[in-house]
């Protein structure tokens, strides 16, 4: 079922939602892993956006690989509304790929899986979305969409689809 702005979130969302934001307080206090100052910001730039992404891509099935995660946006908003949905968060900086890992096991979202390594490191995965927020310029990450076999990609808050090939 699709998700809309009046739709009941998908039983357990608000709840996994609920525990990132606790999570991200908490390893924010110690290290910056995203930008806002204010939880406000935070809420209205960050995860409102991120849930828009998540809103295009929920009809779309496959595996999601989410290119430079940081916080977990939109990877992890998409895997707490879809938690059957297998997602890779890839993220090369070490503290936030452990902030990521901690992330994931609490919100129990165990089809979930971190990779702290770069995009070209990374092995062994077949996606059929790729989302990136901050990852690169918009051209960029098309064209990561299309190394990677991707069919749809999401940008920031919008999706491009990708041409199909022969």
């Amino acid at each position: 079922a699709a998700l809309s702005p009046i739709a009941p979130l998908p039983e357990g969302t608000a709840e996994r939602l609920a525990t990132w934001s606790s999570e991200l307080n908490r390893w924010q206090r110690a290290q910056r892993l995203v930008g806002w100052k204010k939880p406000y910001d935070l809420l209205h730039e960050g995860i409102a956006r991120a849930w828009a992404g998540v809103h295009l891509l929920v009809d779309r099935p496959g595996t999601l690989l989410d290119l430079g995660s940081g916080a977990g946006l939109p990877g992890l908003v998409a895997a707490a509304a879809n938690p059957e949905r297998t997602v890779h968060l890839v993220e090369a900086r070490r503290k936030r790929a452990s902030f990521l890992s901690a992330a994931v096991r609490a919100m129990q979202l165990p089809n979930v899986h971190v990779h702290a390594c770069r995009e070209e490191e990374l092995q062994g995965v077949e996606p059929q979305l790729l989302s990136a927020r901050a990852f690169a310029s918009p051209l960029d990450i098309v064209a990561a969409a299309e190394r990677w076999g991707a069919t749809a990609c999401l940008i920031g808050s919008s999706r491009a689809r990708l041409p199909q090939t022969g």
